[in-house]
């Protein structure tokens, strides 16, 4: 029985990772619909927003003590949802300075009903957003130990390794 303990739990742990990311996906593309079905703007940004959300809602945990104060239970809920209303903030400034300015009635008429300026918007928000975070955050891939005793290594870690050899 002892045999198997390591493979059930490893079982278990990749089951419940599989639901958590296929959720974050399923929330994504819910948000991918909700935008374009009643705002009709193509969003090319929002995987850039939800990179955003989980930054902030990280550094407020990890930053500003919510963790130590709340608990590790407690602190990352309470962190997401203070992070939404902050990345909802910055959605509707983004929204009222530059994307109003591409959508509507008079911009679609003027463009023969296509969406190319809104498209263009959102794909240099997005570059903004992705460059500004590898800027501020870095990309240095991070080994992760997990509870088992395992080390998770990024893929751009284990290659790097290999190439030395």
């Amino acid at each position: 029985m002892e045999a198997l303990k390591w493979p059930i739990i490893d079982f278990f742990q990749a089951l419940s990772t599989g639901l958590l990311i296929g959720g974050t996906y399923g929330l994504m593309c819910v948000g991918l619909g909700i935008i374009f079905g009643v705002m009709r703007v193509v969003n090319f940004a929002q995987g850039d927003f939800m990179m955003l959300g989980m930054y902030i809602a990280y550094y407020l945990v990890s930053g500003f003590g919510i963790l130590a104060f709340l608990g590790p239970y407690a602190g990352p809920v309470v962190g997401a949802a203070l992070a939404g209303p902050i990345v909802f903030v910055v959605g509707w400034l983004l929204h009222r300075f530059l994307i109003s300015r591409v959508t509507g009635a008079r911009v679609i008429s003027a463009e023969a009903e296509g969406h190319y300026t809104q498209i263009i918007m959102t794909l240099g928000v997005a570059l903004v957003l992705s460059n500004g975070g590898l800027i501020l955050f870095g990309s240095q891939p991070v080994s992760v130990q997990t509870p088992s005793g395992h080390v998770a290594r990024s893929v751009a870690a284990s290659t790097e390794g290999s190439a030395d050899v």
